[in-house]
């Protein structure tokens, strides 16, 4: 049901759907203390916080916002966790945390490599290079990344796949590395889009990591080779807000956006970098 805004005293509220940066995956190692090479752990999904169901795996969704008109909310658009520059302490960066009126969601943790394990507790964890574990995500933010698998002094063995917001990461099988974990498609944006989606490991053959799509919150896909390689970045985050077509938004210095669709009564409005203020008339 359409609610006008200030019509009969209802109040005036915003729907929102908050990604944070997703981590960037791990450089692959030609040469590691333990012998043989190491593949690059895929990066793990940016937290997915939401007023619009579905949101992240075990996840709640929370209320709308009530808003006053002519009052400023900050956003901050987390960016993509950094790529692995190659070598086996090549892990990937975490990704940066995502906000909205003072709601806040963790970043993807980076993808791990041999000598530098992917990080604990950020919304979804990264996945293990070639011989090591992934990390574990945050409850209802995200899920575990892959472990890889045991190393070889003989050959290039997967590393394990980040998690997602939808989905554990998928454990290395000799030369083949772990997907990625599932992402969550929501349809906040007025057609389903899949968010928060871990980047896969990677194995035999050759190949730096890709990048997570922007604006996604996706990891980073790991790099692969017997040679020390550079890993993928993660996607950026982005804030998407719903409310009432017969409000005006303004958005302020710092912050880059897109106009969205307008139907069913509701226009919708993407944040896609940066930080400052929105405000509604």
């Amino acid at each position: 049901m359409q609610i006008l805004a200030g019509v009969g005293g209802a109040p005036l509220v915003v729907d929102y759907f908050i990604v944070a940066g997703g981590g960037g995956s791990a450089g692959s190692a030609g040469t590691t203390a333990g012998g043989g090479s190491a593949a690059g752990g895929g990066g793990g999904a940016g937290g997915i916080k939401s007023s619009v169901s579905p949101t992240a795996i075990n996840g709640t969704v929370l209320n709308p916002l009530e808003i006053t008109l002519s009052t400023n909310y900050a956003i901050v658009i987390g960016a993509g966790g950094s790529a692995g520059a190659g070598g086996q302490n090549s892990a990937g960066g975490n990704g940066n945390n995502s906000s909205f009126a003072g709601i806040s969601i963790q970043g993807g943790g980076g993808g791990g490599q041999y000598s530098a394990p992917a990080p604990t507790g950020k919304a979804s964890g990264g996945g293990g290079s070639t011989g090591r574990t992934g990390a574990t995500g945050t409850s209802g933010e995200g899920s575990t990344g892959g472990n890889g698998h045991p190393i070889s002094a003989f050959d290039v063995n997967g590393s394990g796949g980040g998690g997602g917001a939808g989905g554990v990461g998928g454990n290395a099988s000799g030369l083949t590395g772990g997907a990625g974990g599932a992402g969550i498609s929501n349809a906040i944006t007025g057609a389903s889009v899949t968010y928060g989606a871990g980047g896969g490991g990677r194995g035999g053959g050759a190949g730096n990591g890709s990048p997570g799509t922007a604006n996604t919150g996706n990891g980073g896909l790991g790099a692969s080779d017997s040679i020390d390689r550079v890993g993928g970045a993660g996607g950026s985050g982005v804030v998407i807000l719903r409310y009432p077509d017969n409000l005006t938004i303004t958005v302020g210095a710092g912050l880059t956006s897109s106009a969205g669709t307008t139907s069913g009564g509701f226009k919708r409005t993407l944040i896609t970098a940066g930080s400052g203020n929105v405000s509604w008339a």
